[in-house]
């Protein structure tokens, strides 16, 4: 009722403490947080987690933190990320969330330019933390690690090491008389975004901008108390902090903390979630997943399954465009419940009803599958400068190819070359430079996304691309490079695709090859002795390539197709720093990387 009533008022001035301790006084009993420990899952009420964010609160303060103060926090997704969230909100302290695929310099960065008091680090970094203790800035006087277990190395001189697990077993709850005011426009987080330049900026989000986005996100979506989600990308995300942390909170739903990617259908199948939170190509690696494993089993099988899957895709469609002929495809899409889909859901645990999709665009075909096996999929749109939503599907009202409606409390047009420009009660302070900050948000508030897109007739908002992504070939044409390499990854031989030419005649594209796919049509002896690397490089591996981009092709225009490709075989990934951490090209790191395959691809043929 509390959330309701303040939606109802048009806002939410509330901070986030507030707004999750009024939730867990509702809902006492139920449980917030489950998660495994030596195998078993553990649970926490409301209740219980409540009390650790006041006794984490209470060792915060003990340790000198005051209002105002910046701490950074760098962990894998776990039970004390909640907790020590909710615990630096209710102190007013600003928490600085870091990527824990970045490196030890990188962090050391975030920490100096955000200048952080205090680092908060849990697991998912063992590997680079003595490293990084070595790093420490000046302005980081101390490290506070979830438990003793973690601190490998020693600090500098002067530098302090406290340990979470024993302080809050003598702590008490910190008493609300002895917290301080924290109200809506106070800051809350910084969150350092470099995105596919490498250029690092720290986004300056307040506590209303983060309550309003979540509640209002959660309308649309019709997220609900039973919602039970499975924290699947990471916390140090602002999607994944506003939709898989606040957002089920604040409903008094429950978060499941599982092992990671490595073990996610694991951990599907342990936490059996009715939701959980996506960016596209984790869901093209499911997809792809499924696929691959019914052609394994049975040929026949798998071409029964497409023919029931297209007949589901039809009616699904039609269904949307309240064609009567819809009808005419039901009785295949029951075949496909009966033998493939209910056995598909059942891998997700059988309770998987609606996966909220976000961080980049999606092909159709993807969501399609999702949405003929029994599953709905709901894809937004948001930045970080956004905290971060700016729109989302409706349930029941799921327009594929968009990115759903904007948020109420979000404002939504488009400026000069159909930029899209937003503006809200969501839209960040600014970022830490002033120049920055004016570049990007113009004299009436507007903030320029740098994103190209057009809005349908209902109100839907749809996205072409990144306005600085786009190339022009030298015949002056505009190409979204994006837009051919998801026509690409279409085949199943294309793991993953990028795609150059500005300024050229033609363009040209980077491929990295399936393994698994590739491996097993080429499993002959003469074949299979050989290493990845020279697979790629044979030459009847190379016409079965070149045919399988022919056939992917034909869907684009001729101007936006690529003329030469080179395969590369390493994937693009954070650990190689070729991916963001929500999994967009690093097209400039790419390209730095391999500027000598790409050059020679132009060599006299431009």
């Amino acid at each position: 009722m509390f959330l309701r009533s303040m939606v109802e008022k048009g806002g939410v001035m509330a901070a986030i403490f507030e707004t999750f301790e009024k939730s867990a006084k509702n809902n006492t009993l139920r449980p917030a947080i489950a998660f495994l420990k030596n195998g078993e899952k553990v649970h926490w009420t409301y209740r219980e987690l409540l009390d650790r964010a006041n006794r984490c609160a209470a060792v915060l303060r003990k340790l000198g933190l005051k209002q105002g103060d910046h701490v950074a926090l760098i962990s894998a997704n776990d039970p004390n990320w909640s907790v020590v969230d909710l615990a630096v909100n209710k102190l007013g302290i600003v928490l600085v969330p870091i990527h824990t695929v970045l490196t030890v310099d990188q962090i050391a960065k975030v920490l100096d330019q955000s200048r952080s008091k205090m680092l908060v680090l849990g697991p998912g970094v063992e590997d680079k933390t003595a490293a990084l203790l070595g790093k420490l800035p000046p302005c980081t006087d101390s490290v506070l690690f979830f438990e003793k277990s973690l601190k490998k190395g020693e600090l500098p001189k002067g530098k302090q090491a406290h340990f979470l697990d024993e302080l809050m077993k003598q702590a008490q709850p910190l008493p609300a008389s002895d917290a301080p005011k924290v109200k809506g426009e106070d800051l809350s987080t910084i969150i350092f975004t470099s995105g596919t330049t490498g250029e690092m900026k720290g986004v300056l989000l307040t506590h209303r901008g983060l309550t309003d986005s979540t509640i209002f996100g959660n309308e649309p979506v019709e997220a609900s108390p039973e919602d039970i989600v499975l924290s699947v990308l990471p916390l140090s995300h602002a999607f994944e902090r506003n939709a898989g942390l606040f957002g089920p909170l604040f409903l008094g739903a429950q978060i499941n903390y599982g092992r990671g990617l490595p073990q996610l259908v694991e951990d599907i199948q342990v936490f059996r979630p009715t939701r959980i939170n996506a960016v596209p190509r984790l869901l093209e690696k499911i997809r792809a997943g499924v696929m691959d494993n019914l052609k394994k089993r049975s040929e026949g099988l798998y071409n029964v399954f497409l023919k029931v899957l297209e007949q589901s895709t039809q009616l699904h469609k039609k269904k949307s465009e309240k064609n009567p002929s819809a009808l005419l495809h039901l009785p295949a899409d029951r075949i496909g419940e009966l033998l493939f889909y209910k056995k598909i859901r059942q891998k997700f645990g059988g309770r998987l009803r609606r996966i909220i999709c976000g961080g980049a665009p999606i092909d159709p075909e993807v969501v399609e599958f999702f949405e003929s096996i029994g599953i709905e999929v709901l894809q937004g749109y948001g930045l970080t400068e956004v905290s971060p939503t700016v729109s989302v599907n409706p349930r029941r009202r799921n327009k594929i190819g968009s990115v759903g409606l904007p948020l109420r409390c979000v404002e939504v047009k488009l400026g000069d070359d159909d930029e899209i420009l937003v503006r809200g009660s969501t839209l960040m302070r600014g970022y830490d430079s002033e120049q920055a900050t004016r570049e990007a948000i113009d004299k009436d508030g507007w903030f320029h996304t740098g994103d190209q897109g057009y809005i349908d007739e209902d109100g839907y908002l749809y996205i072409k691309g990144r306005i600085k992504e786009m190339l022009v070939t030298s015949y002056g044409k505009n190409v979204i490079p994006s837009v051919v390499e998801q026509a690409l990854e279409k085949s199943p031989w294309f793991l993953q695709s990028a795609v150059f030419g500005h300024g050229k005649a033609y363009l040209v594209a980077l491929l990295v090859l399936n393994q698994e796919i590739v491996r097993r049509e080429f499993s002959a002896p003469e074949y299979a002795a050989l290493a990845w690397p020279e697979l790629c490089r044979h030459p009847k591996v190379l016409q079965r390539a070149k045919e399988e981009l022919a056939r992917v092709q034909q869907e684009l225009a001729s101007y936006e197709q690529v003329k030469k490709f080179e395969i590369v075989p390493e994937e693009f990934s954070q650990d190689n720093d070729m991916l963001t951490p929500t999994l967009k090209l690093k097209r400039r790191k790419i390209l730095e990387r391999y500027e000598p395959l790409v050059a020679g691809m132009y060599k006299g043929g431009d």
